[in-house]
């Protein structure tokens, strides 16, 4: 892995888990692709499986260009944020103007990714063309991060869905390895029995973000308990 200095701008606990490595090697497979080549590429997934806490793992490492959209973001907004991860702190200009600005910007380091978290939101709308232009003309990669009706929505415009091509990766629920990394990353002094582990893992679906929450309950049972240790019968008992 050609890892690129890292960041710090992700503090919270974030596990290595099998979706940060299999963004990782997305990514990496897209940073390794000659710039005449298509670099878009999309990592969709069920909510509460933990993309973005992957892809904010694997960012850290690969020092990427990292936005958030939102049920109200709008051309100008995309473009304002990036240009502000850009480092621009005053956006000012009408949208061909930021547009211009962001590939110029971009364009100067073509192996640093540009990353689009929560992209659903923007695939069903015209100005998700937006992301094709930039991609085309400062020729960086650019991943599309979203729930599982990302590609589907991205139907609905050729240019850009043909450019993400088969760079495609779908976010896994956690298994049990996944489970402990959570745990330990989180609740570093709870150990939680296998039996605990196993019913936690199967009633919550493999869905890491009800994972956490569960171990949260039971971390706040096991404070109350006087425990460092927690398994289905102590859960039983307190129920």
């Amino acid at each position: 892995m050609k890892a690129q200095s890292p960041v710090n701008r992700y503090r919270d606990p974030i596990a290595a888990t099998r979706n940060a490595a299999t963004f990782s090697v997305m990514l990496q497979r897209l940073i390794d692709m000659p710039i005449t080549r298509d670099r878009m590429g999309a990592f969709s997934g069920t909510p509460g499986f933990g993309k973005t806490k992957a892809a904010a793992f694997v960012a850290n490492t690969y020092r990427t260009r990292y936005i958030s959209c939102g049920l109200l973001t709008t051309a100008r907004s995309l473009l304002s944020d990036i240009l502000m991860e850009l480092g621009e702190h005053e956006v000012r200009g009408n949208n061909v103007d930021l547009l211009n600005r962001a590939i110029y910007l971009l364009a100067h380091d073509p192996q640093r990714p540009l990353i689009i978290d929560e992209a659903h939101y923007v695939a069903a709308r015209r100005f998700v063309d937006v992301l094709r232009h930039i991609h085309d003309a400062a020729r960086v990669p650019v991943v599309l991060i979203g729930e599982p009706t990302l590609l589907r929505r991205l139907e609905s415009f050729p240019m850009v869905r043909s450019r993400v091509g088969r760079v495609v990766a779908e976010a896994l629920p956690c298994d049990m390895t996944d489970f402990r990394l959570l745990a330990e990353e989180h609740f570093p002094t709870l150990e939680i029995a296998e039996d605990l582990a196993v019913s936690i893992l199967e009633s919550e679906s493999g869905n890491a973000r009800d994972i956490v929450s569960r171990l949260s309950d039971i971390h706040e049972q096991a404070l109350l308990l006087g425990r460092d240790r927690m398994t289905l019968a102590d859960i039983d008992e307190a129920a």
